[in-house]
C-alpha cells in the first residue's frame, strides 16, 4: 500500500529522473490505471495506449501530481478517466483529433514492462 510519504519520495525520483521510480509506480499502478481504462474504454489496444500515455506524463512532468491535493492513486484514477473520455469524444468526433494527442503519448512503458 502506498503513503503520501512513500508517493511524495517517488515524486522526488522521477523529478530526479530516476527510471527506477518509474518502474515502481508502474508497477503499483498499472493495474488500476490500465483495469479503469479497459472499462471505460471497452477496447484493449486503446486502453493500453493511453496506459502508456499516462505513466508518460508522470515521467515527463511529474510536478503534474500535486500532493497537496490528494493522493498519487485518486490523481491517477482522475487522469485516466479523463483521459479515456477524451478519447471516446475524440472517436465520436466532439474533441480534437488523434494526431494532437499529449505530448509524449507515444513513451514506451518501462524497459521490461507491458501493460497489464
Amino acid at each position: 500500500m502506498s503513503t503520501p510519504d512513500a508517493d511524495a519520495r517517488l515524486q522526488l525520483r522521477l523529478a530526479r529522473g530516476e527510471e527506477a521510480a518509474l518502474g515502481e509506480l508502474y508497477d503499483r499502478f498499472a493495474p488500476l490505471v490500465h483495469g479503469l481504462a479497459t472499462r471505460v474504454l471497452n477496447d484493449q489496444d486503446a486502453a493500453e495506449q493511453l496506459t502508456r500515455e499516462v505513466f508518460a506524463q508522470l515521467w515527463t512532468d511529474p510536478a503534474s501530481w500535486r500532493p497537496d491535493e490528494g493522493s498519487l492513486r485518486s490523481w491517477l484514477g482522475t487522469l485516466t478517466h479523463r483521459r479515456a473520455v477524451e478519447h471516446l469524444h475524440r472517436l465520436a468526433g466532439h474533441g480534437p483529433a488523434a494526431d494532437d494527442a499529449a505530448p509524449g503519448s507515444r513513451t514506451p512503458v518501462p524497459a521490461g514492462r507491458s501493460a497489464p
